[in-house]
């Protein structure tokens, strides 16, 4: 089949078009920036964010997320939306995602996604984060931000929405404050029932009752060490 200059010039075009469209479907600029756990790593999270501004950074499927020592990975399995400009991903645990306040994840991760102790985390081959031995905190509130260290958690999804979580159920019934709830968080209850307060109750409703008790019959035995 012959071809004339102006059929010549279609093709190009279109191959320049082709190559230009791949070009912009870069994932190359992605970093994983914060990670949280609890102490038994059954509510994690880890978060990428686009870190240049790069509207044309959408490609991430089939891009993995990989742990060294936990030996998980996850995939991600599709692009984000153009514009990827400064956007975050967010990879959770089911218990994370059922957490109050909790920014619904993109994608849900296994529990003990990465090893709690300390772990190399790795984007692809884009990527890589050492986050060194007893580095990650396990308090249930502070997250390990690699710009910053620990600091209140803020996990952000790809909608924009974002927050903070208390991974310890119990932090309201736990009147003594030793991160756990116990027998002496009971006692502080017990000793303080059919008063006003402010000890010992628990809903804020002025009078220490049967629905304090309740509240923390609901959640005793849990701790956050």
């Amino acid at each position: 089949m012959a071809l004339n200059r102006f059929g010549l010039a279609s093709i190009a075009s279109m191959g320049a078009a082709a190559i230009a469209g791949t070009a912009l479907a870069g994932a190359h600029t992605w970093d994983v920036v914060e990670v949280f756990t609890n102490a038994d790593g059954s509510i994690q999270f880890v978060e990428l964010h686009e870190q240049n501004g790069g509207a044309g950074e959408i490609g991430l499927a089939n891009k993995v997320v990989s742990c060294d020592v936990s030996g998980n990975s996850f995939v991600i399995p599709a692009n984000v939306a153009s514009p990827a400009s400064f956007k975050s991903l967010l990879l959770a645990t089911q218990s994370f995602a059922d957490l109050p306040g909790a920014p619904t994840p993109d994608y849900i991760i296994p529990a003990d996604f990465f090893n709690v102790g300390g772990d190399t985390l790795r984007y692809g081959a884009f990527d890589t984060w050492v986050i060194g031995a007893g580095s990650i905190p396990t308090d249930c509130v502070s997250s390990f931000n690699r710009s910053g260290g620990a600091a209140l958690n803020s996990p952000t999804n790809l909608s924009g929405e974002t927050g903070s979580v208390d991974a310890f159920a119990g932090r309201i019934a736990d009147i003594n404050g030793d991160n756990v709830v116990d027998t002496a968080d009971l006692g502080s209850l017990l000793a303080a029932f059919g008063s006003a307060g402010p000890t010992g109750d628990l809903n804020t409703d002025n009078v220490v009752d049967t629905a304090d008790l309740g509240i923390l019959l609901g959640v005793f035995g849990t701790s956050c060490p």
